[in-house]
């Protein structure tokens, strides 16, 4: 019998200005509150702080969007209904130096906003 050895990693404490992911148990804190996120939300927000000032195709997010185990395709509509709330849960504001805008036609782009706004 043979048997697969997997390394083991430390989960990964991302921050990114007010923003704080904890990898362990998938944790989004702002400001140091704890914000309620589904998995797939967690998995979203990362992306798009990871690849801030990027734009990131709707074909990209919605494979992103998609969880493994859901069967046919997402509709374009949902992509935008997905991100709008995901705005919300992640208080994206001036005030908290990100902005998620949508480039007509091509997809997103998260913005980090400069000191000076």
């Amino acid at each position: 019998m043979l048997r697969r050895s997997y390394e083991y990693q430390e989960p990964i404490d991302l921050k990114f200005g007010p923003y704080h992911f904890k990898g362990d148990g998938h944790v989004l804190l702002i400001r140091g509150e704890s914000i309620p996120l589904q998995h797939r939300d967690y998995r979203m927000a990362l992306y798009l702080f990871l690849n801030s000032g990027r734009l990131l195709s709707r074909e990209t997010l919605v494979n992103l969007m998609q969880s493994r185990s859901c069967s046919g395709n997402v509709a374009a509509r949902s992509l935008d209904t997905f991100l709008s709330r995901l705005r919300g849960k992640l208080k994206l504001s001036v005030e908290n130096g990100f902005l998620l805008t949508a480039v007509h036609g091509l997809g997103y782009r998260m913005e980090q906003l400069s000191a000076s706004h």
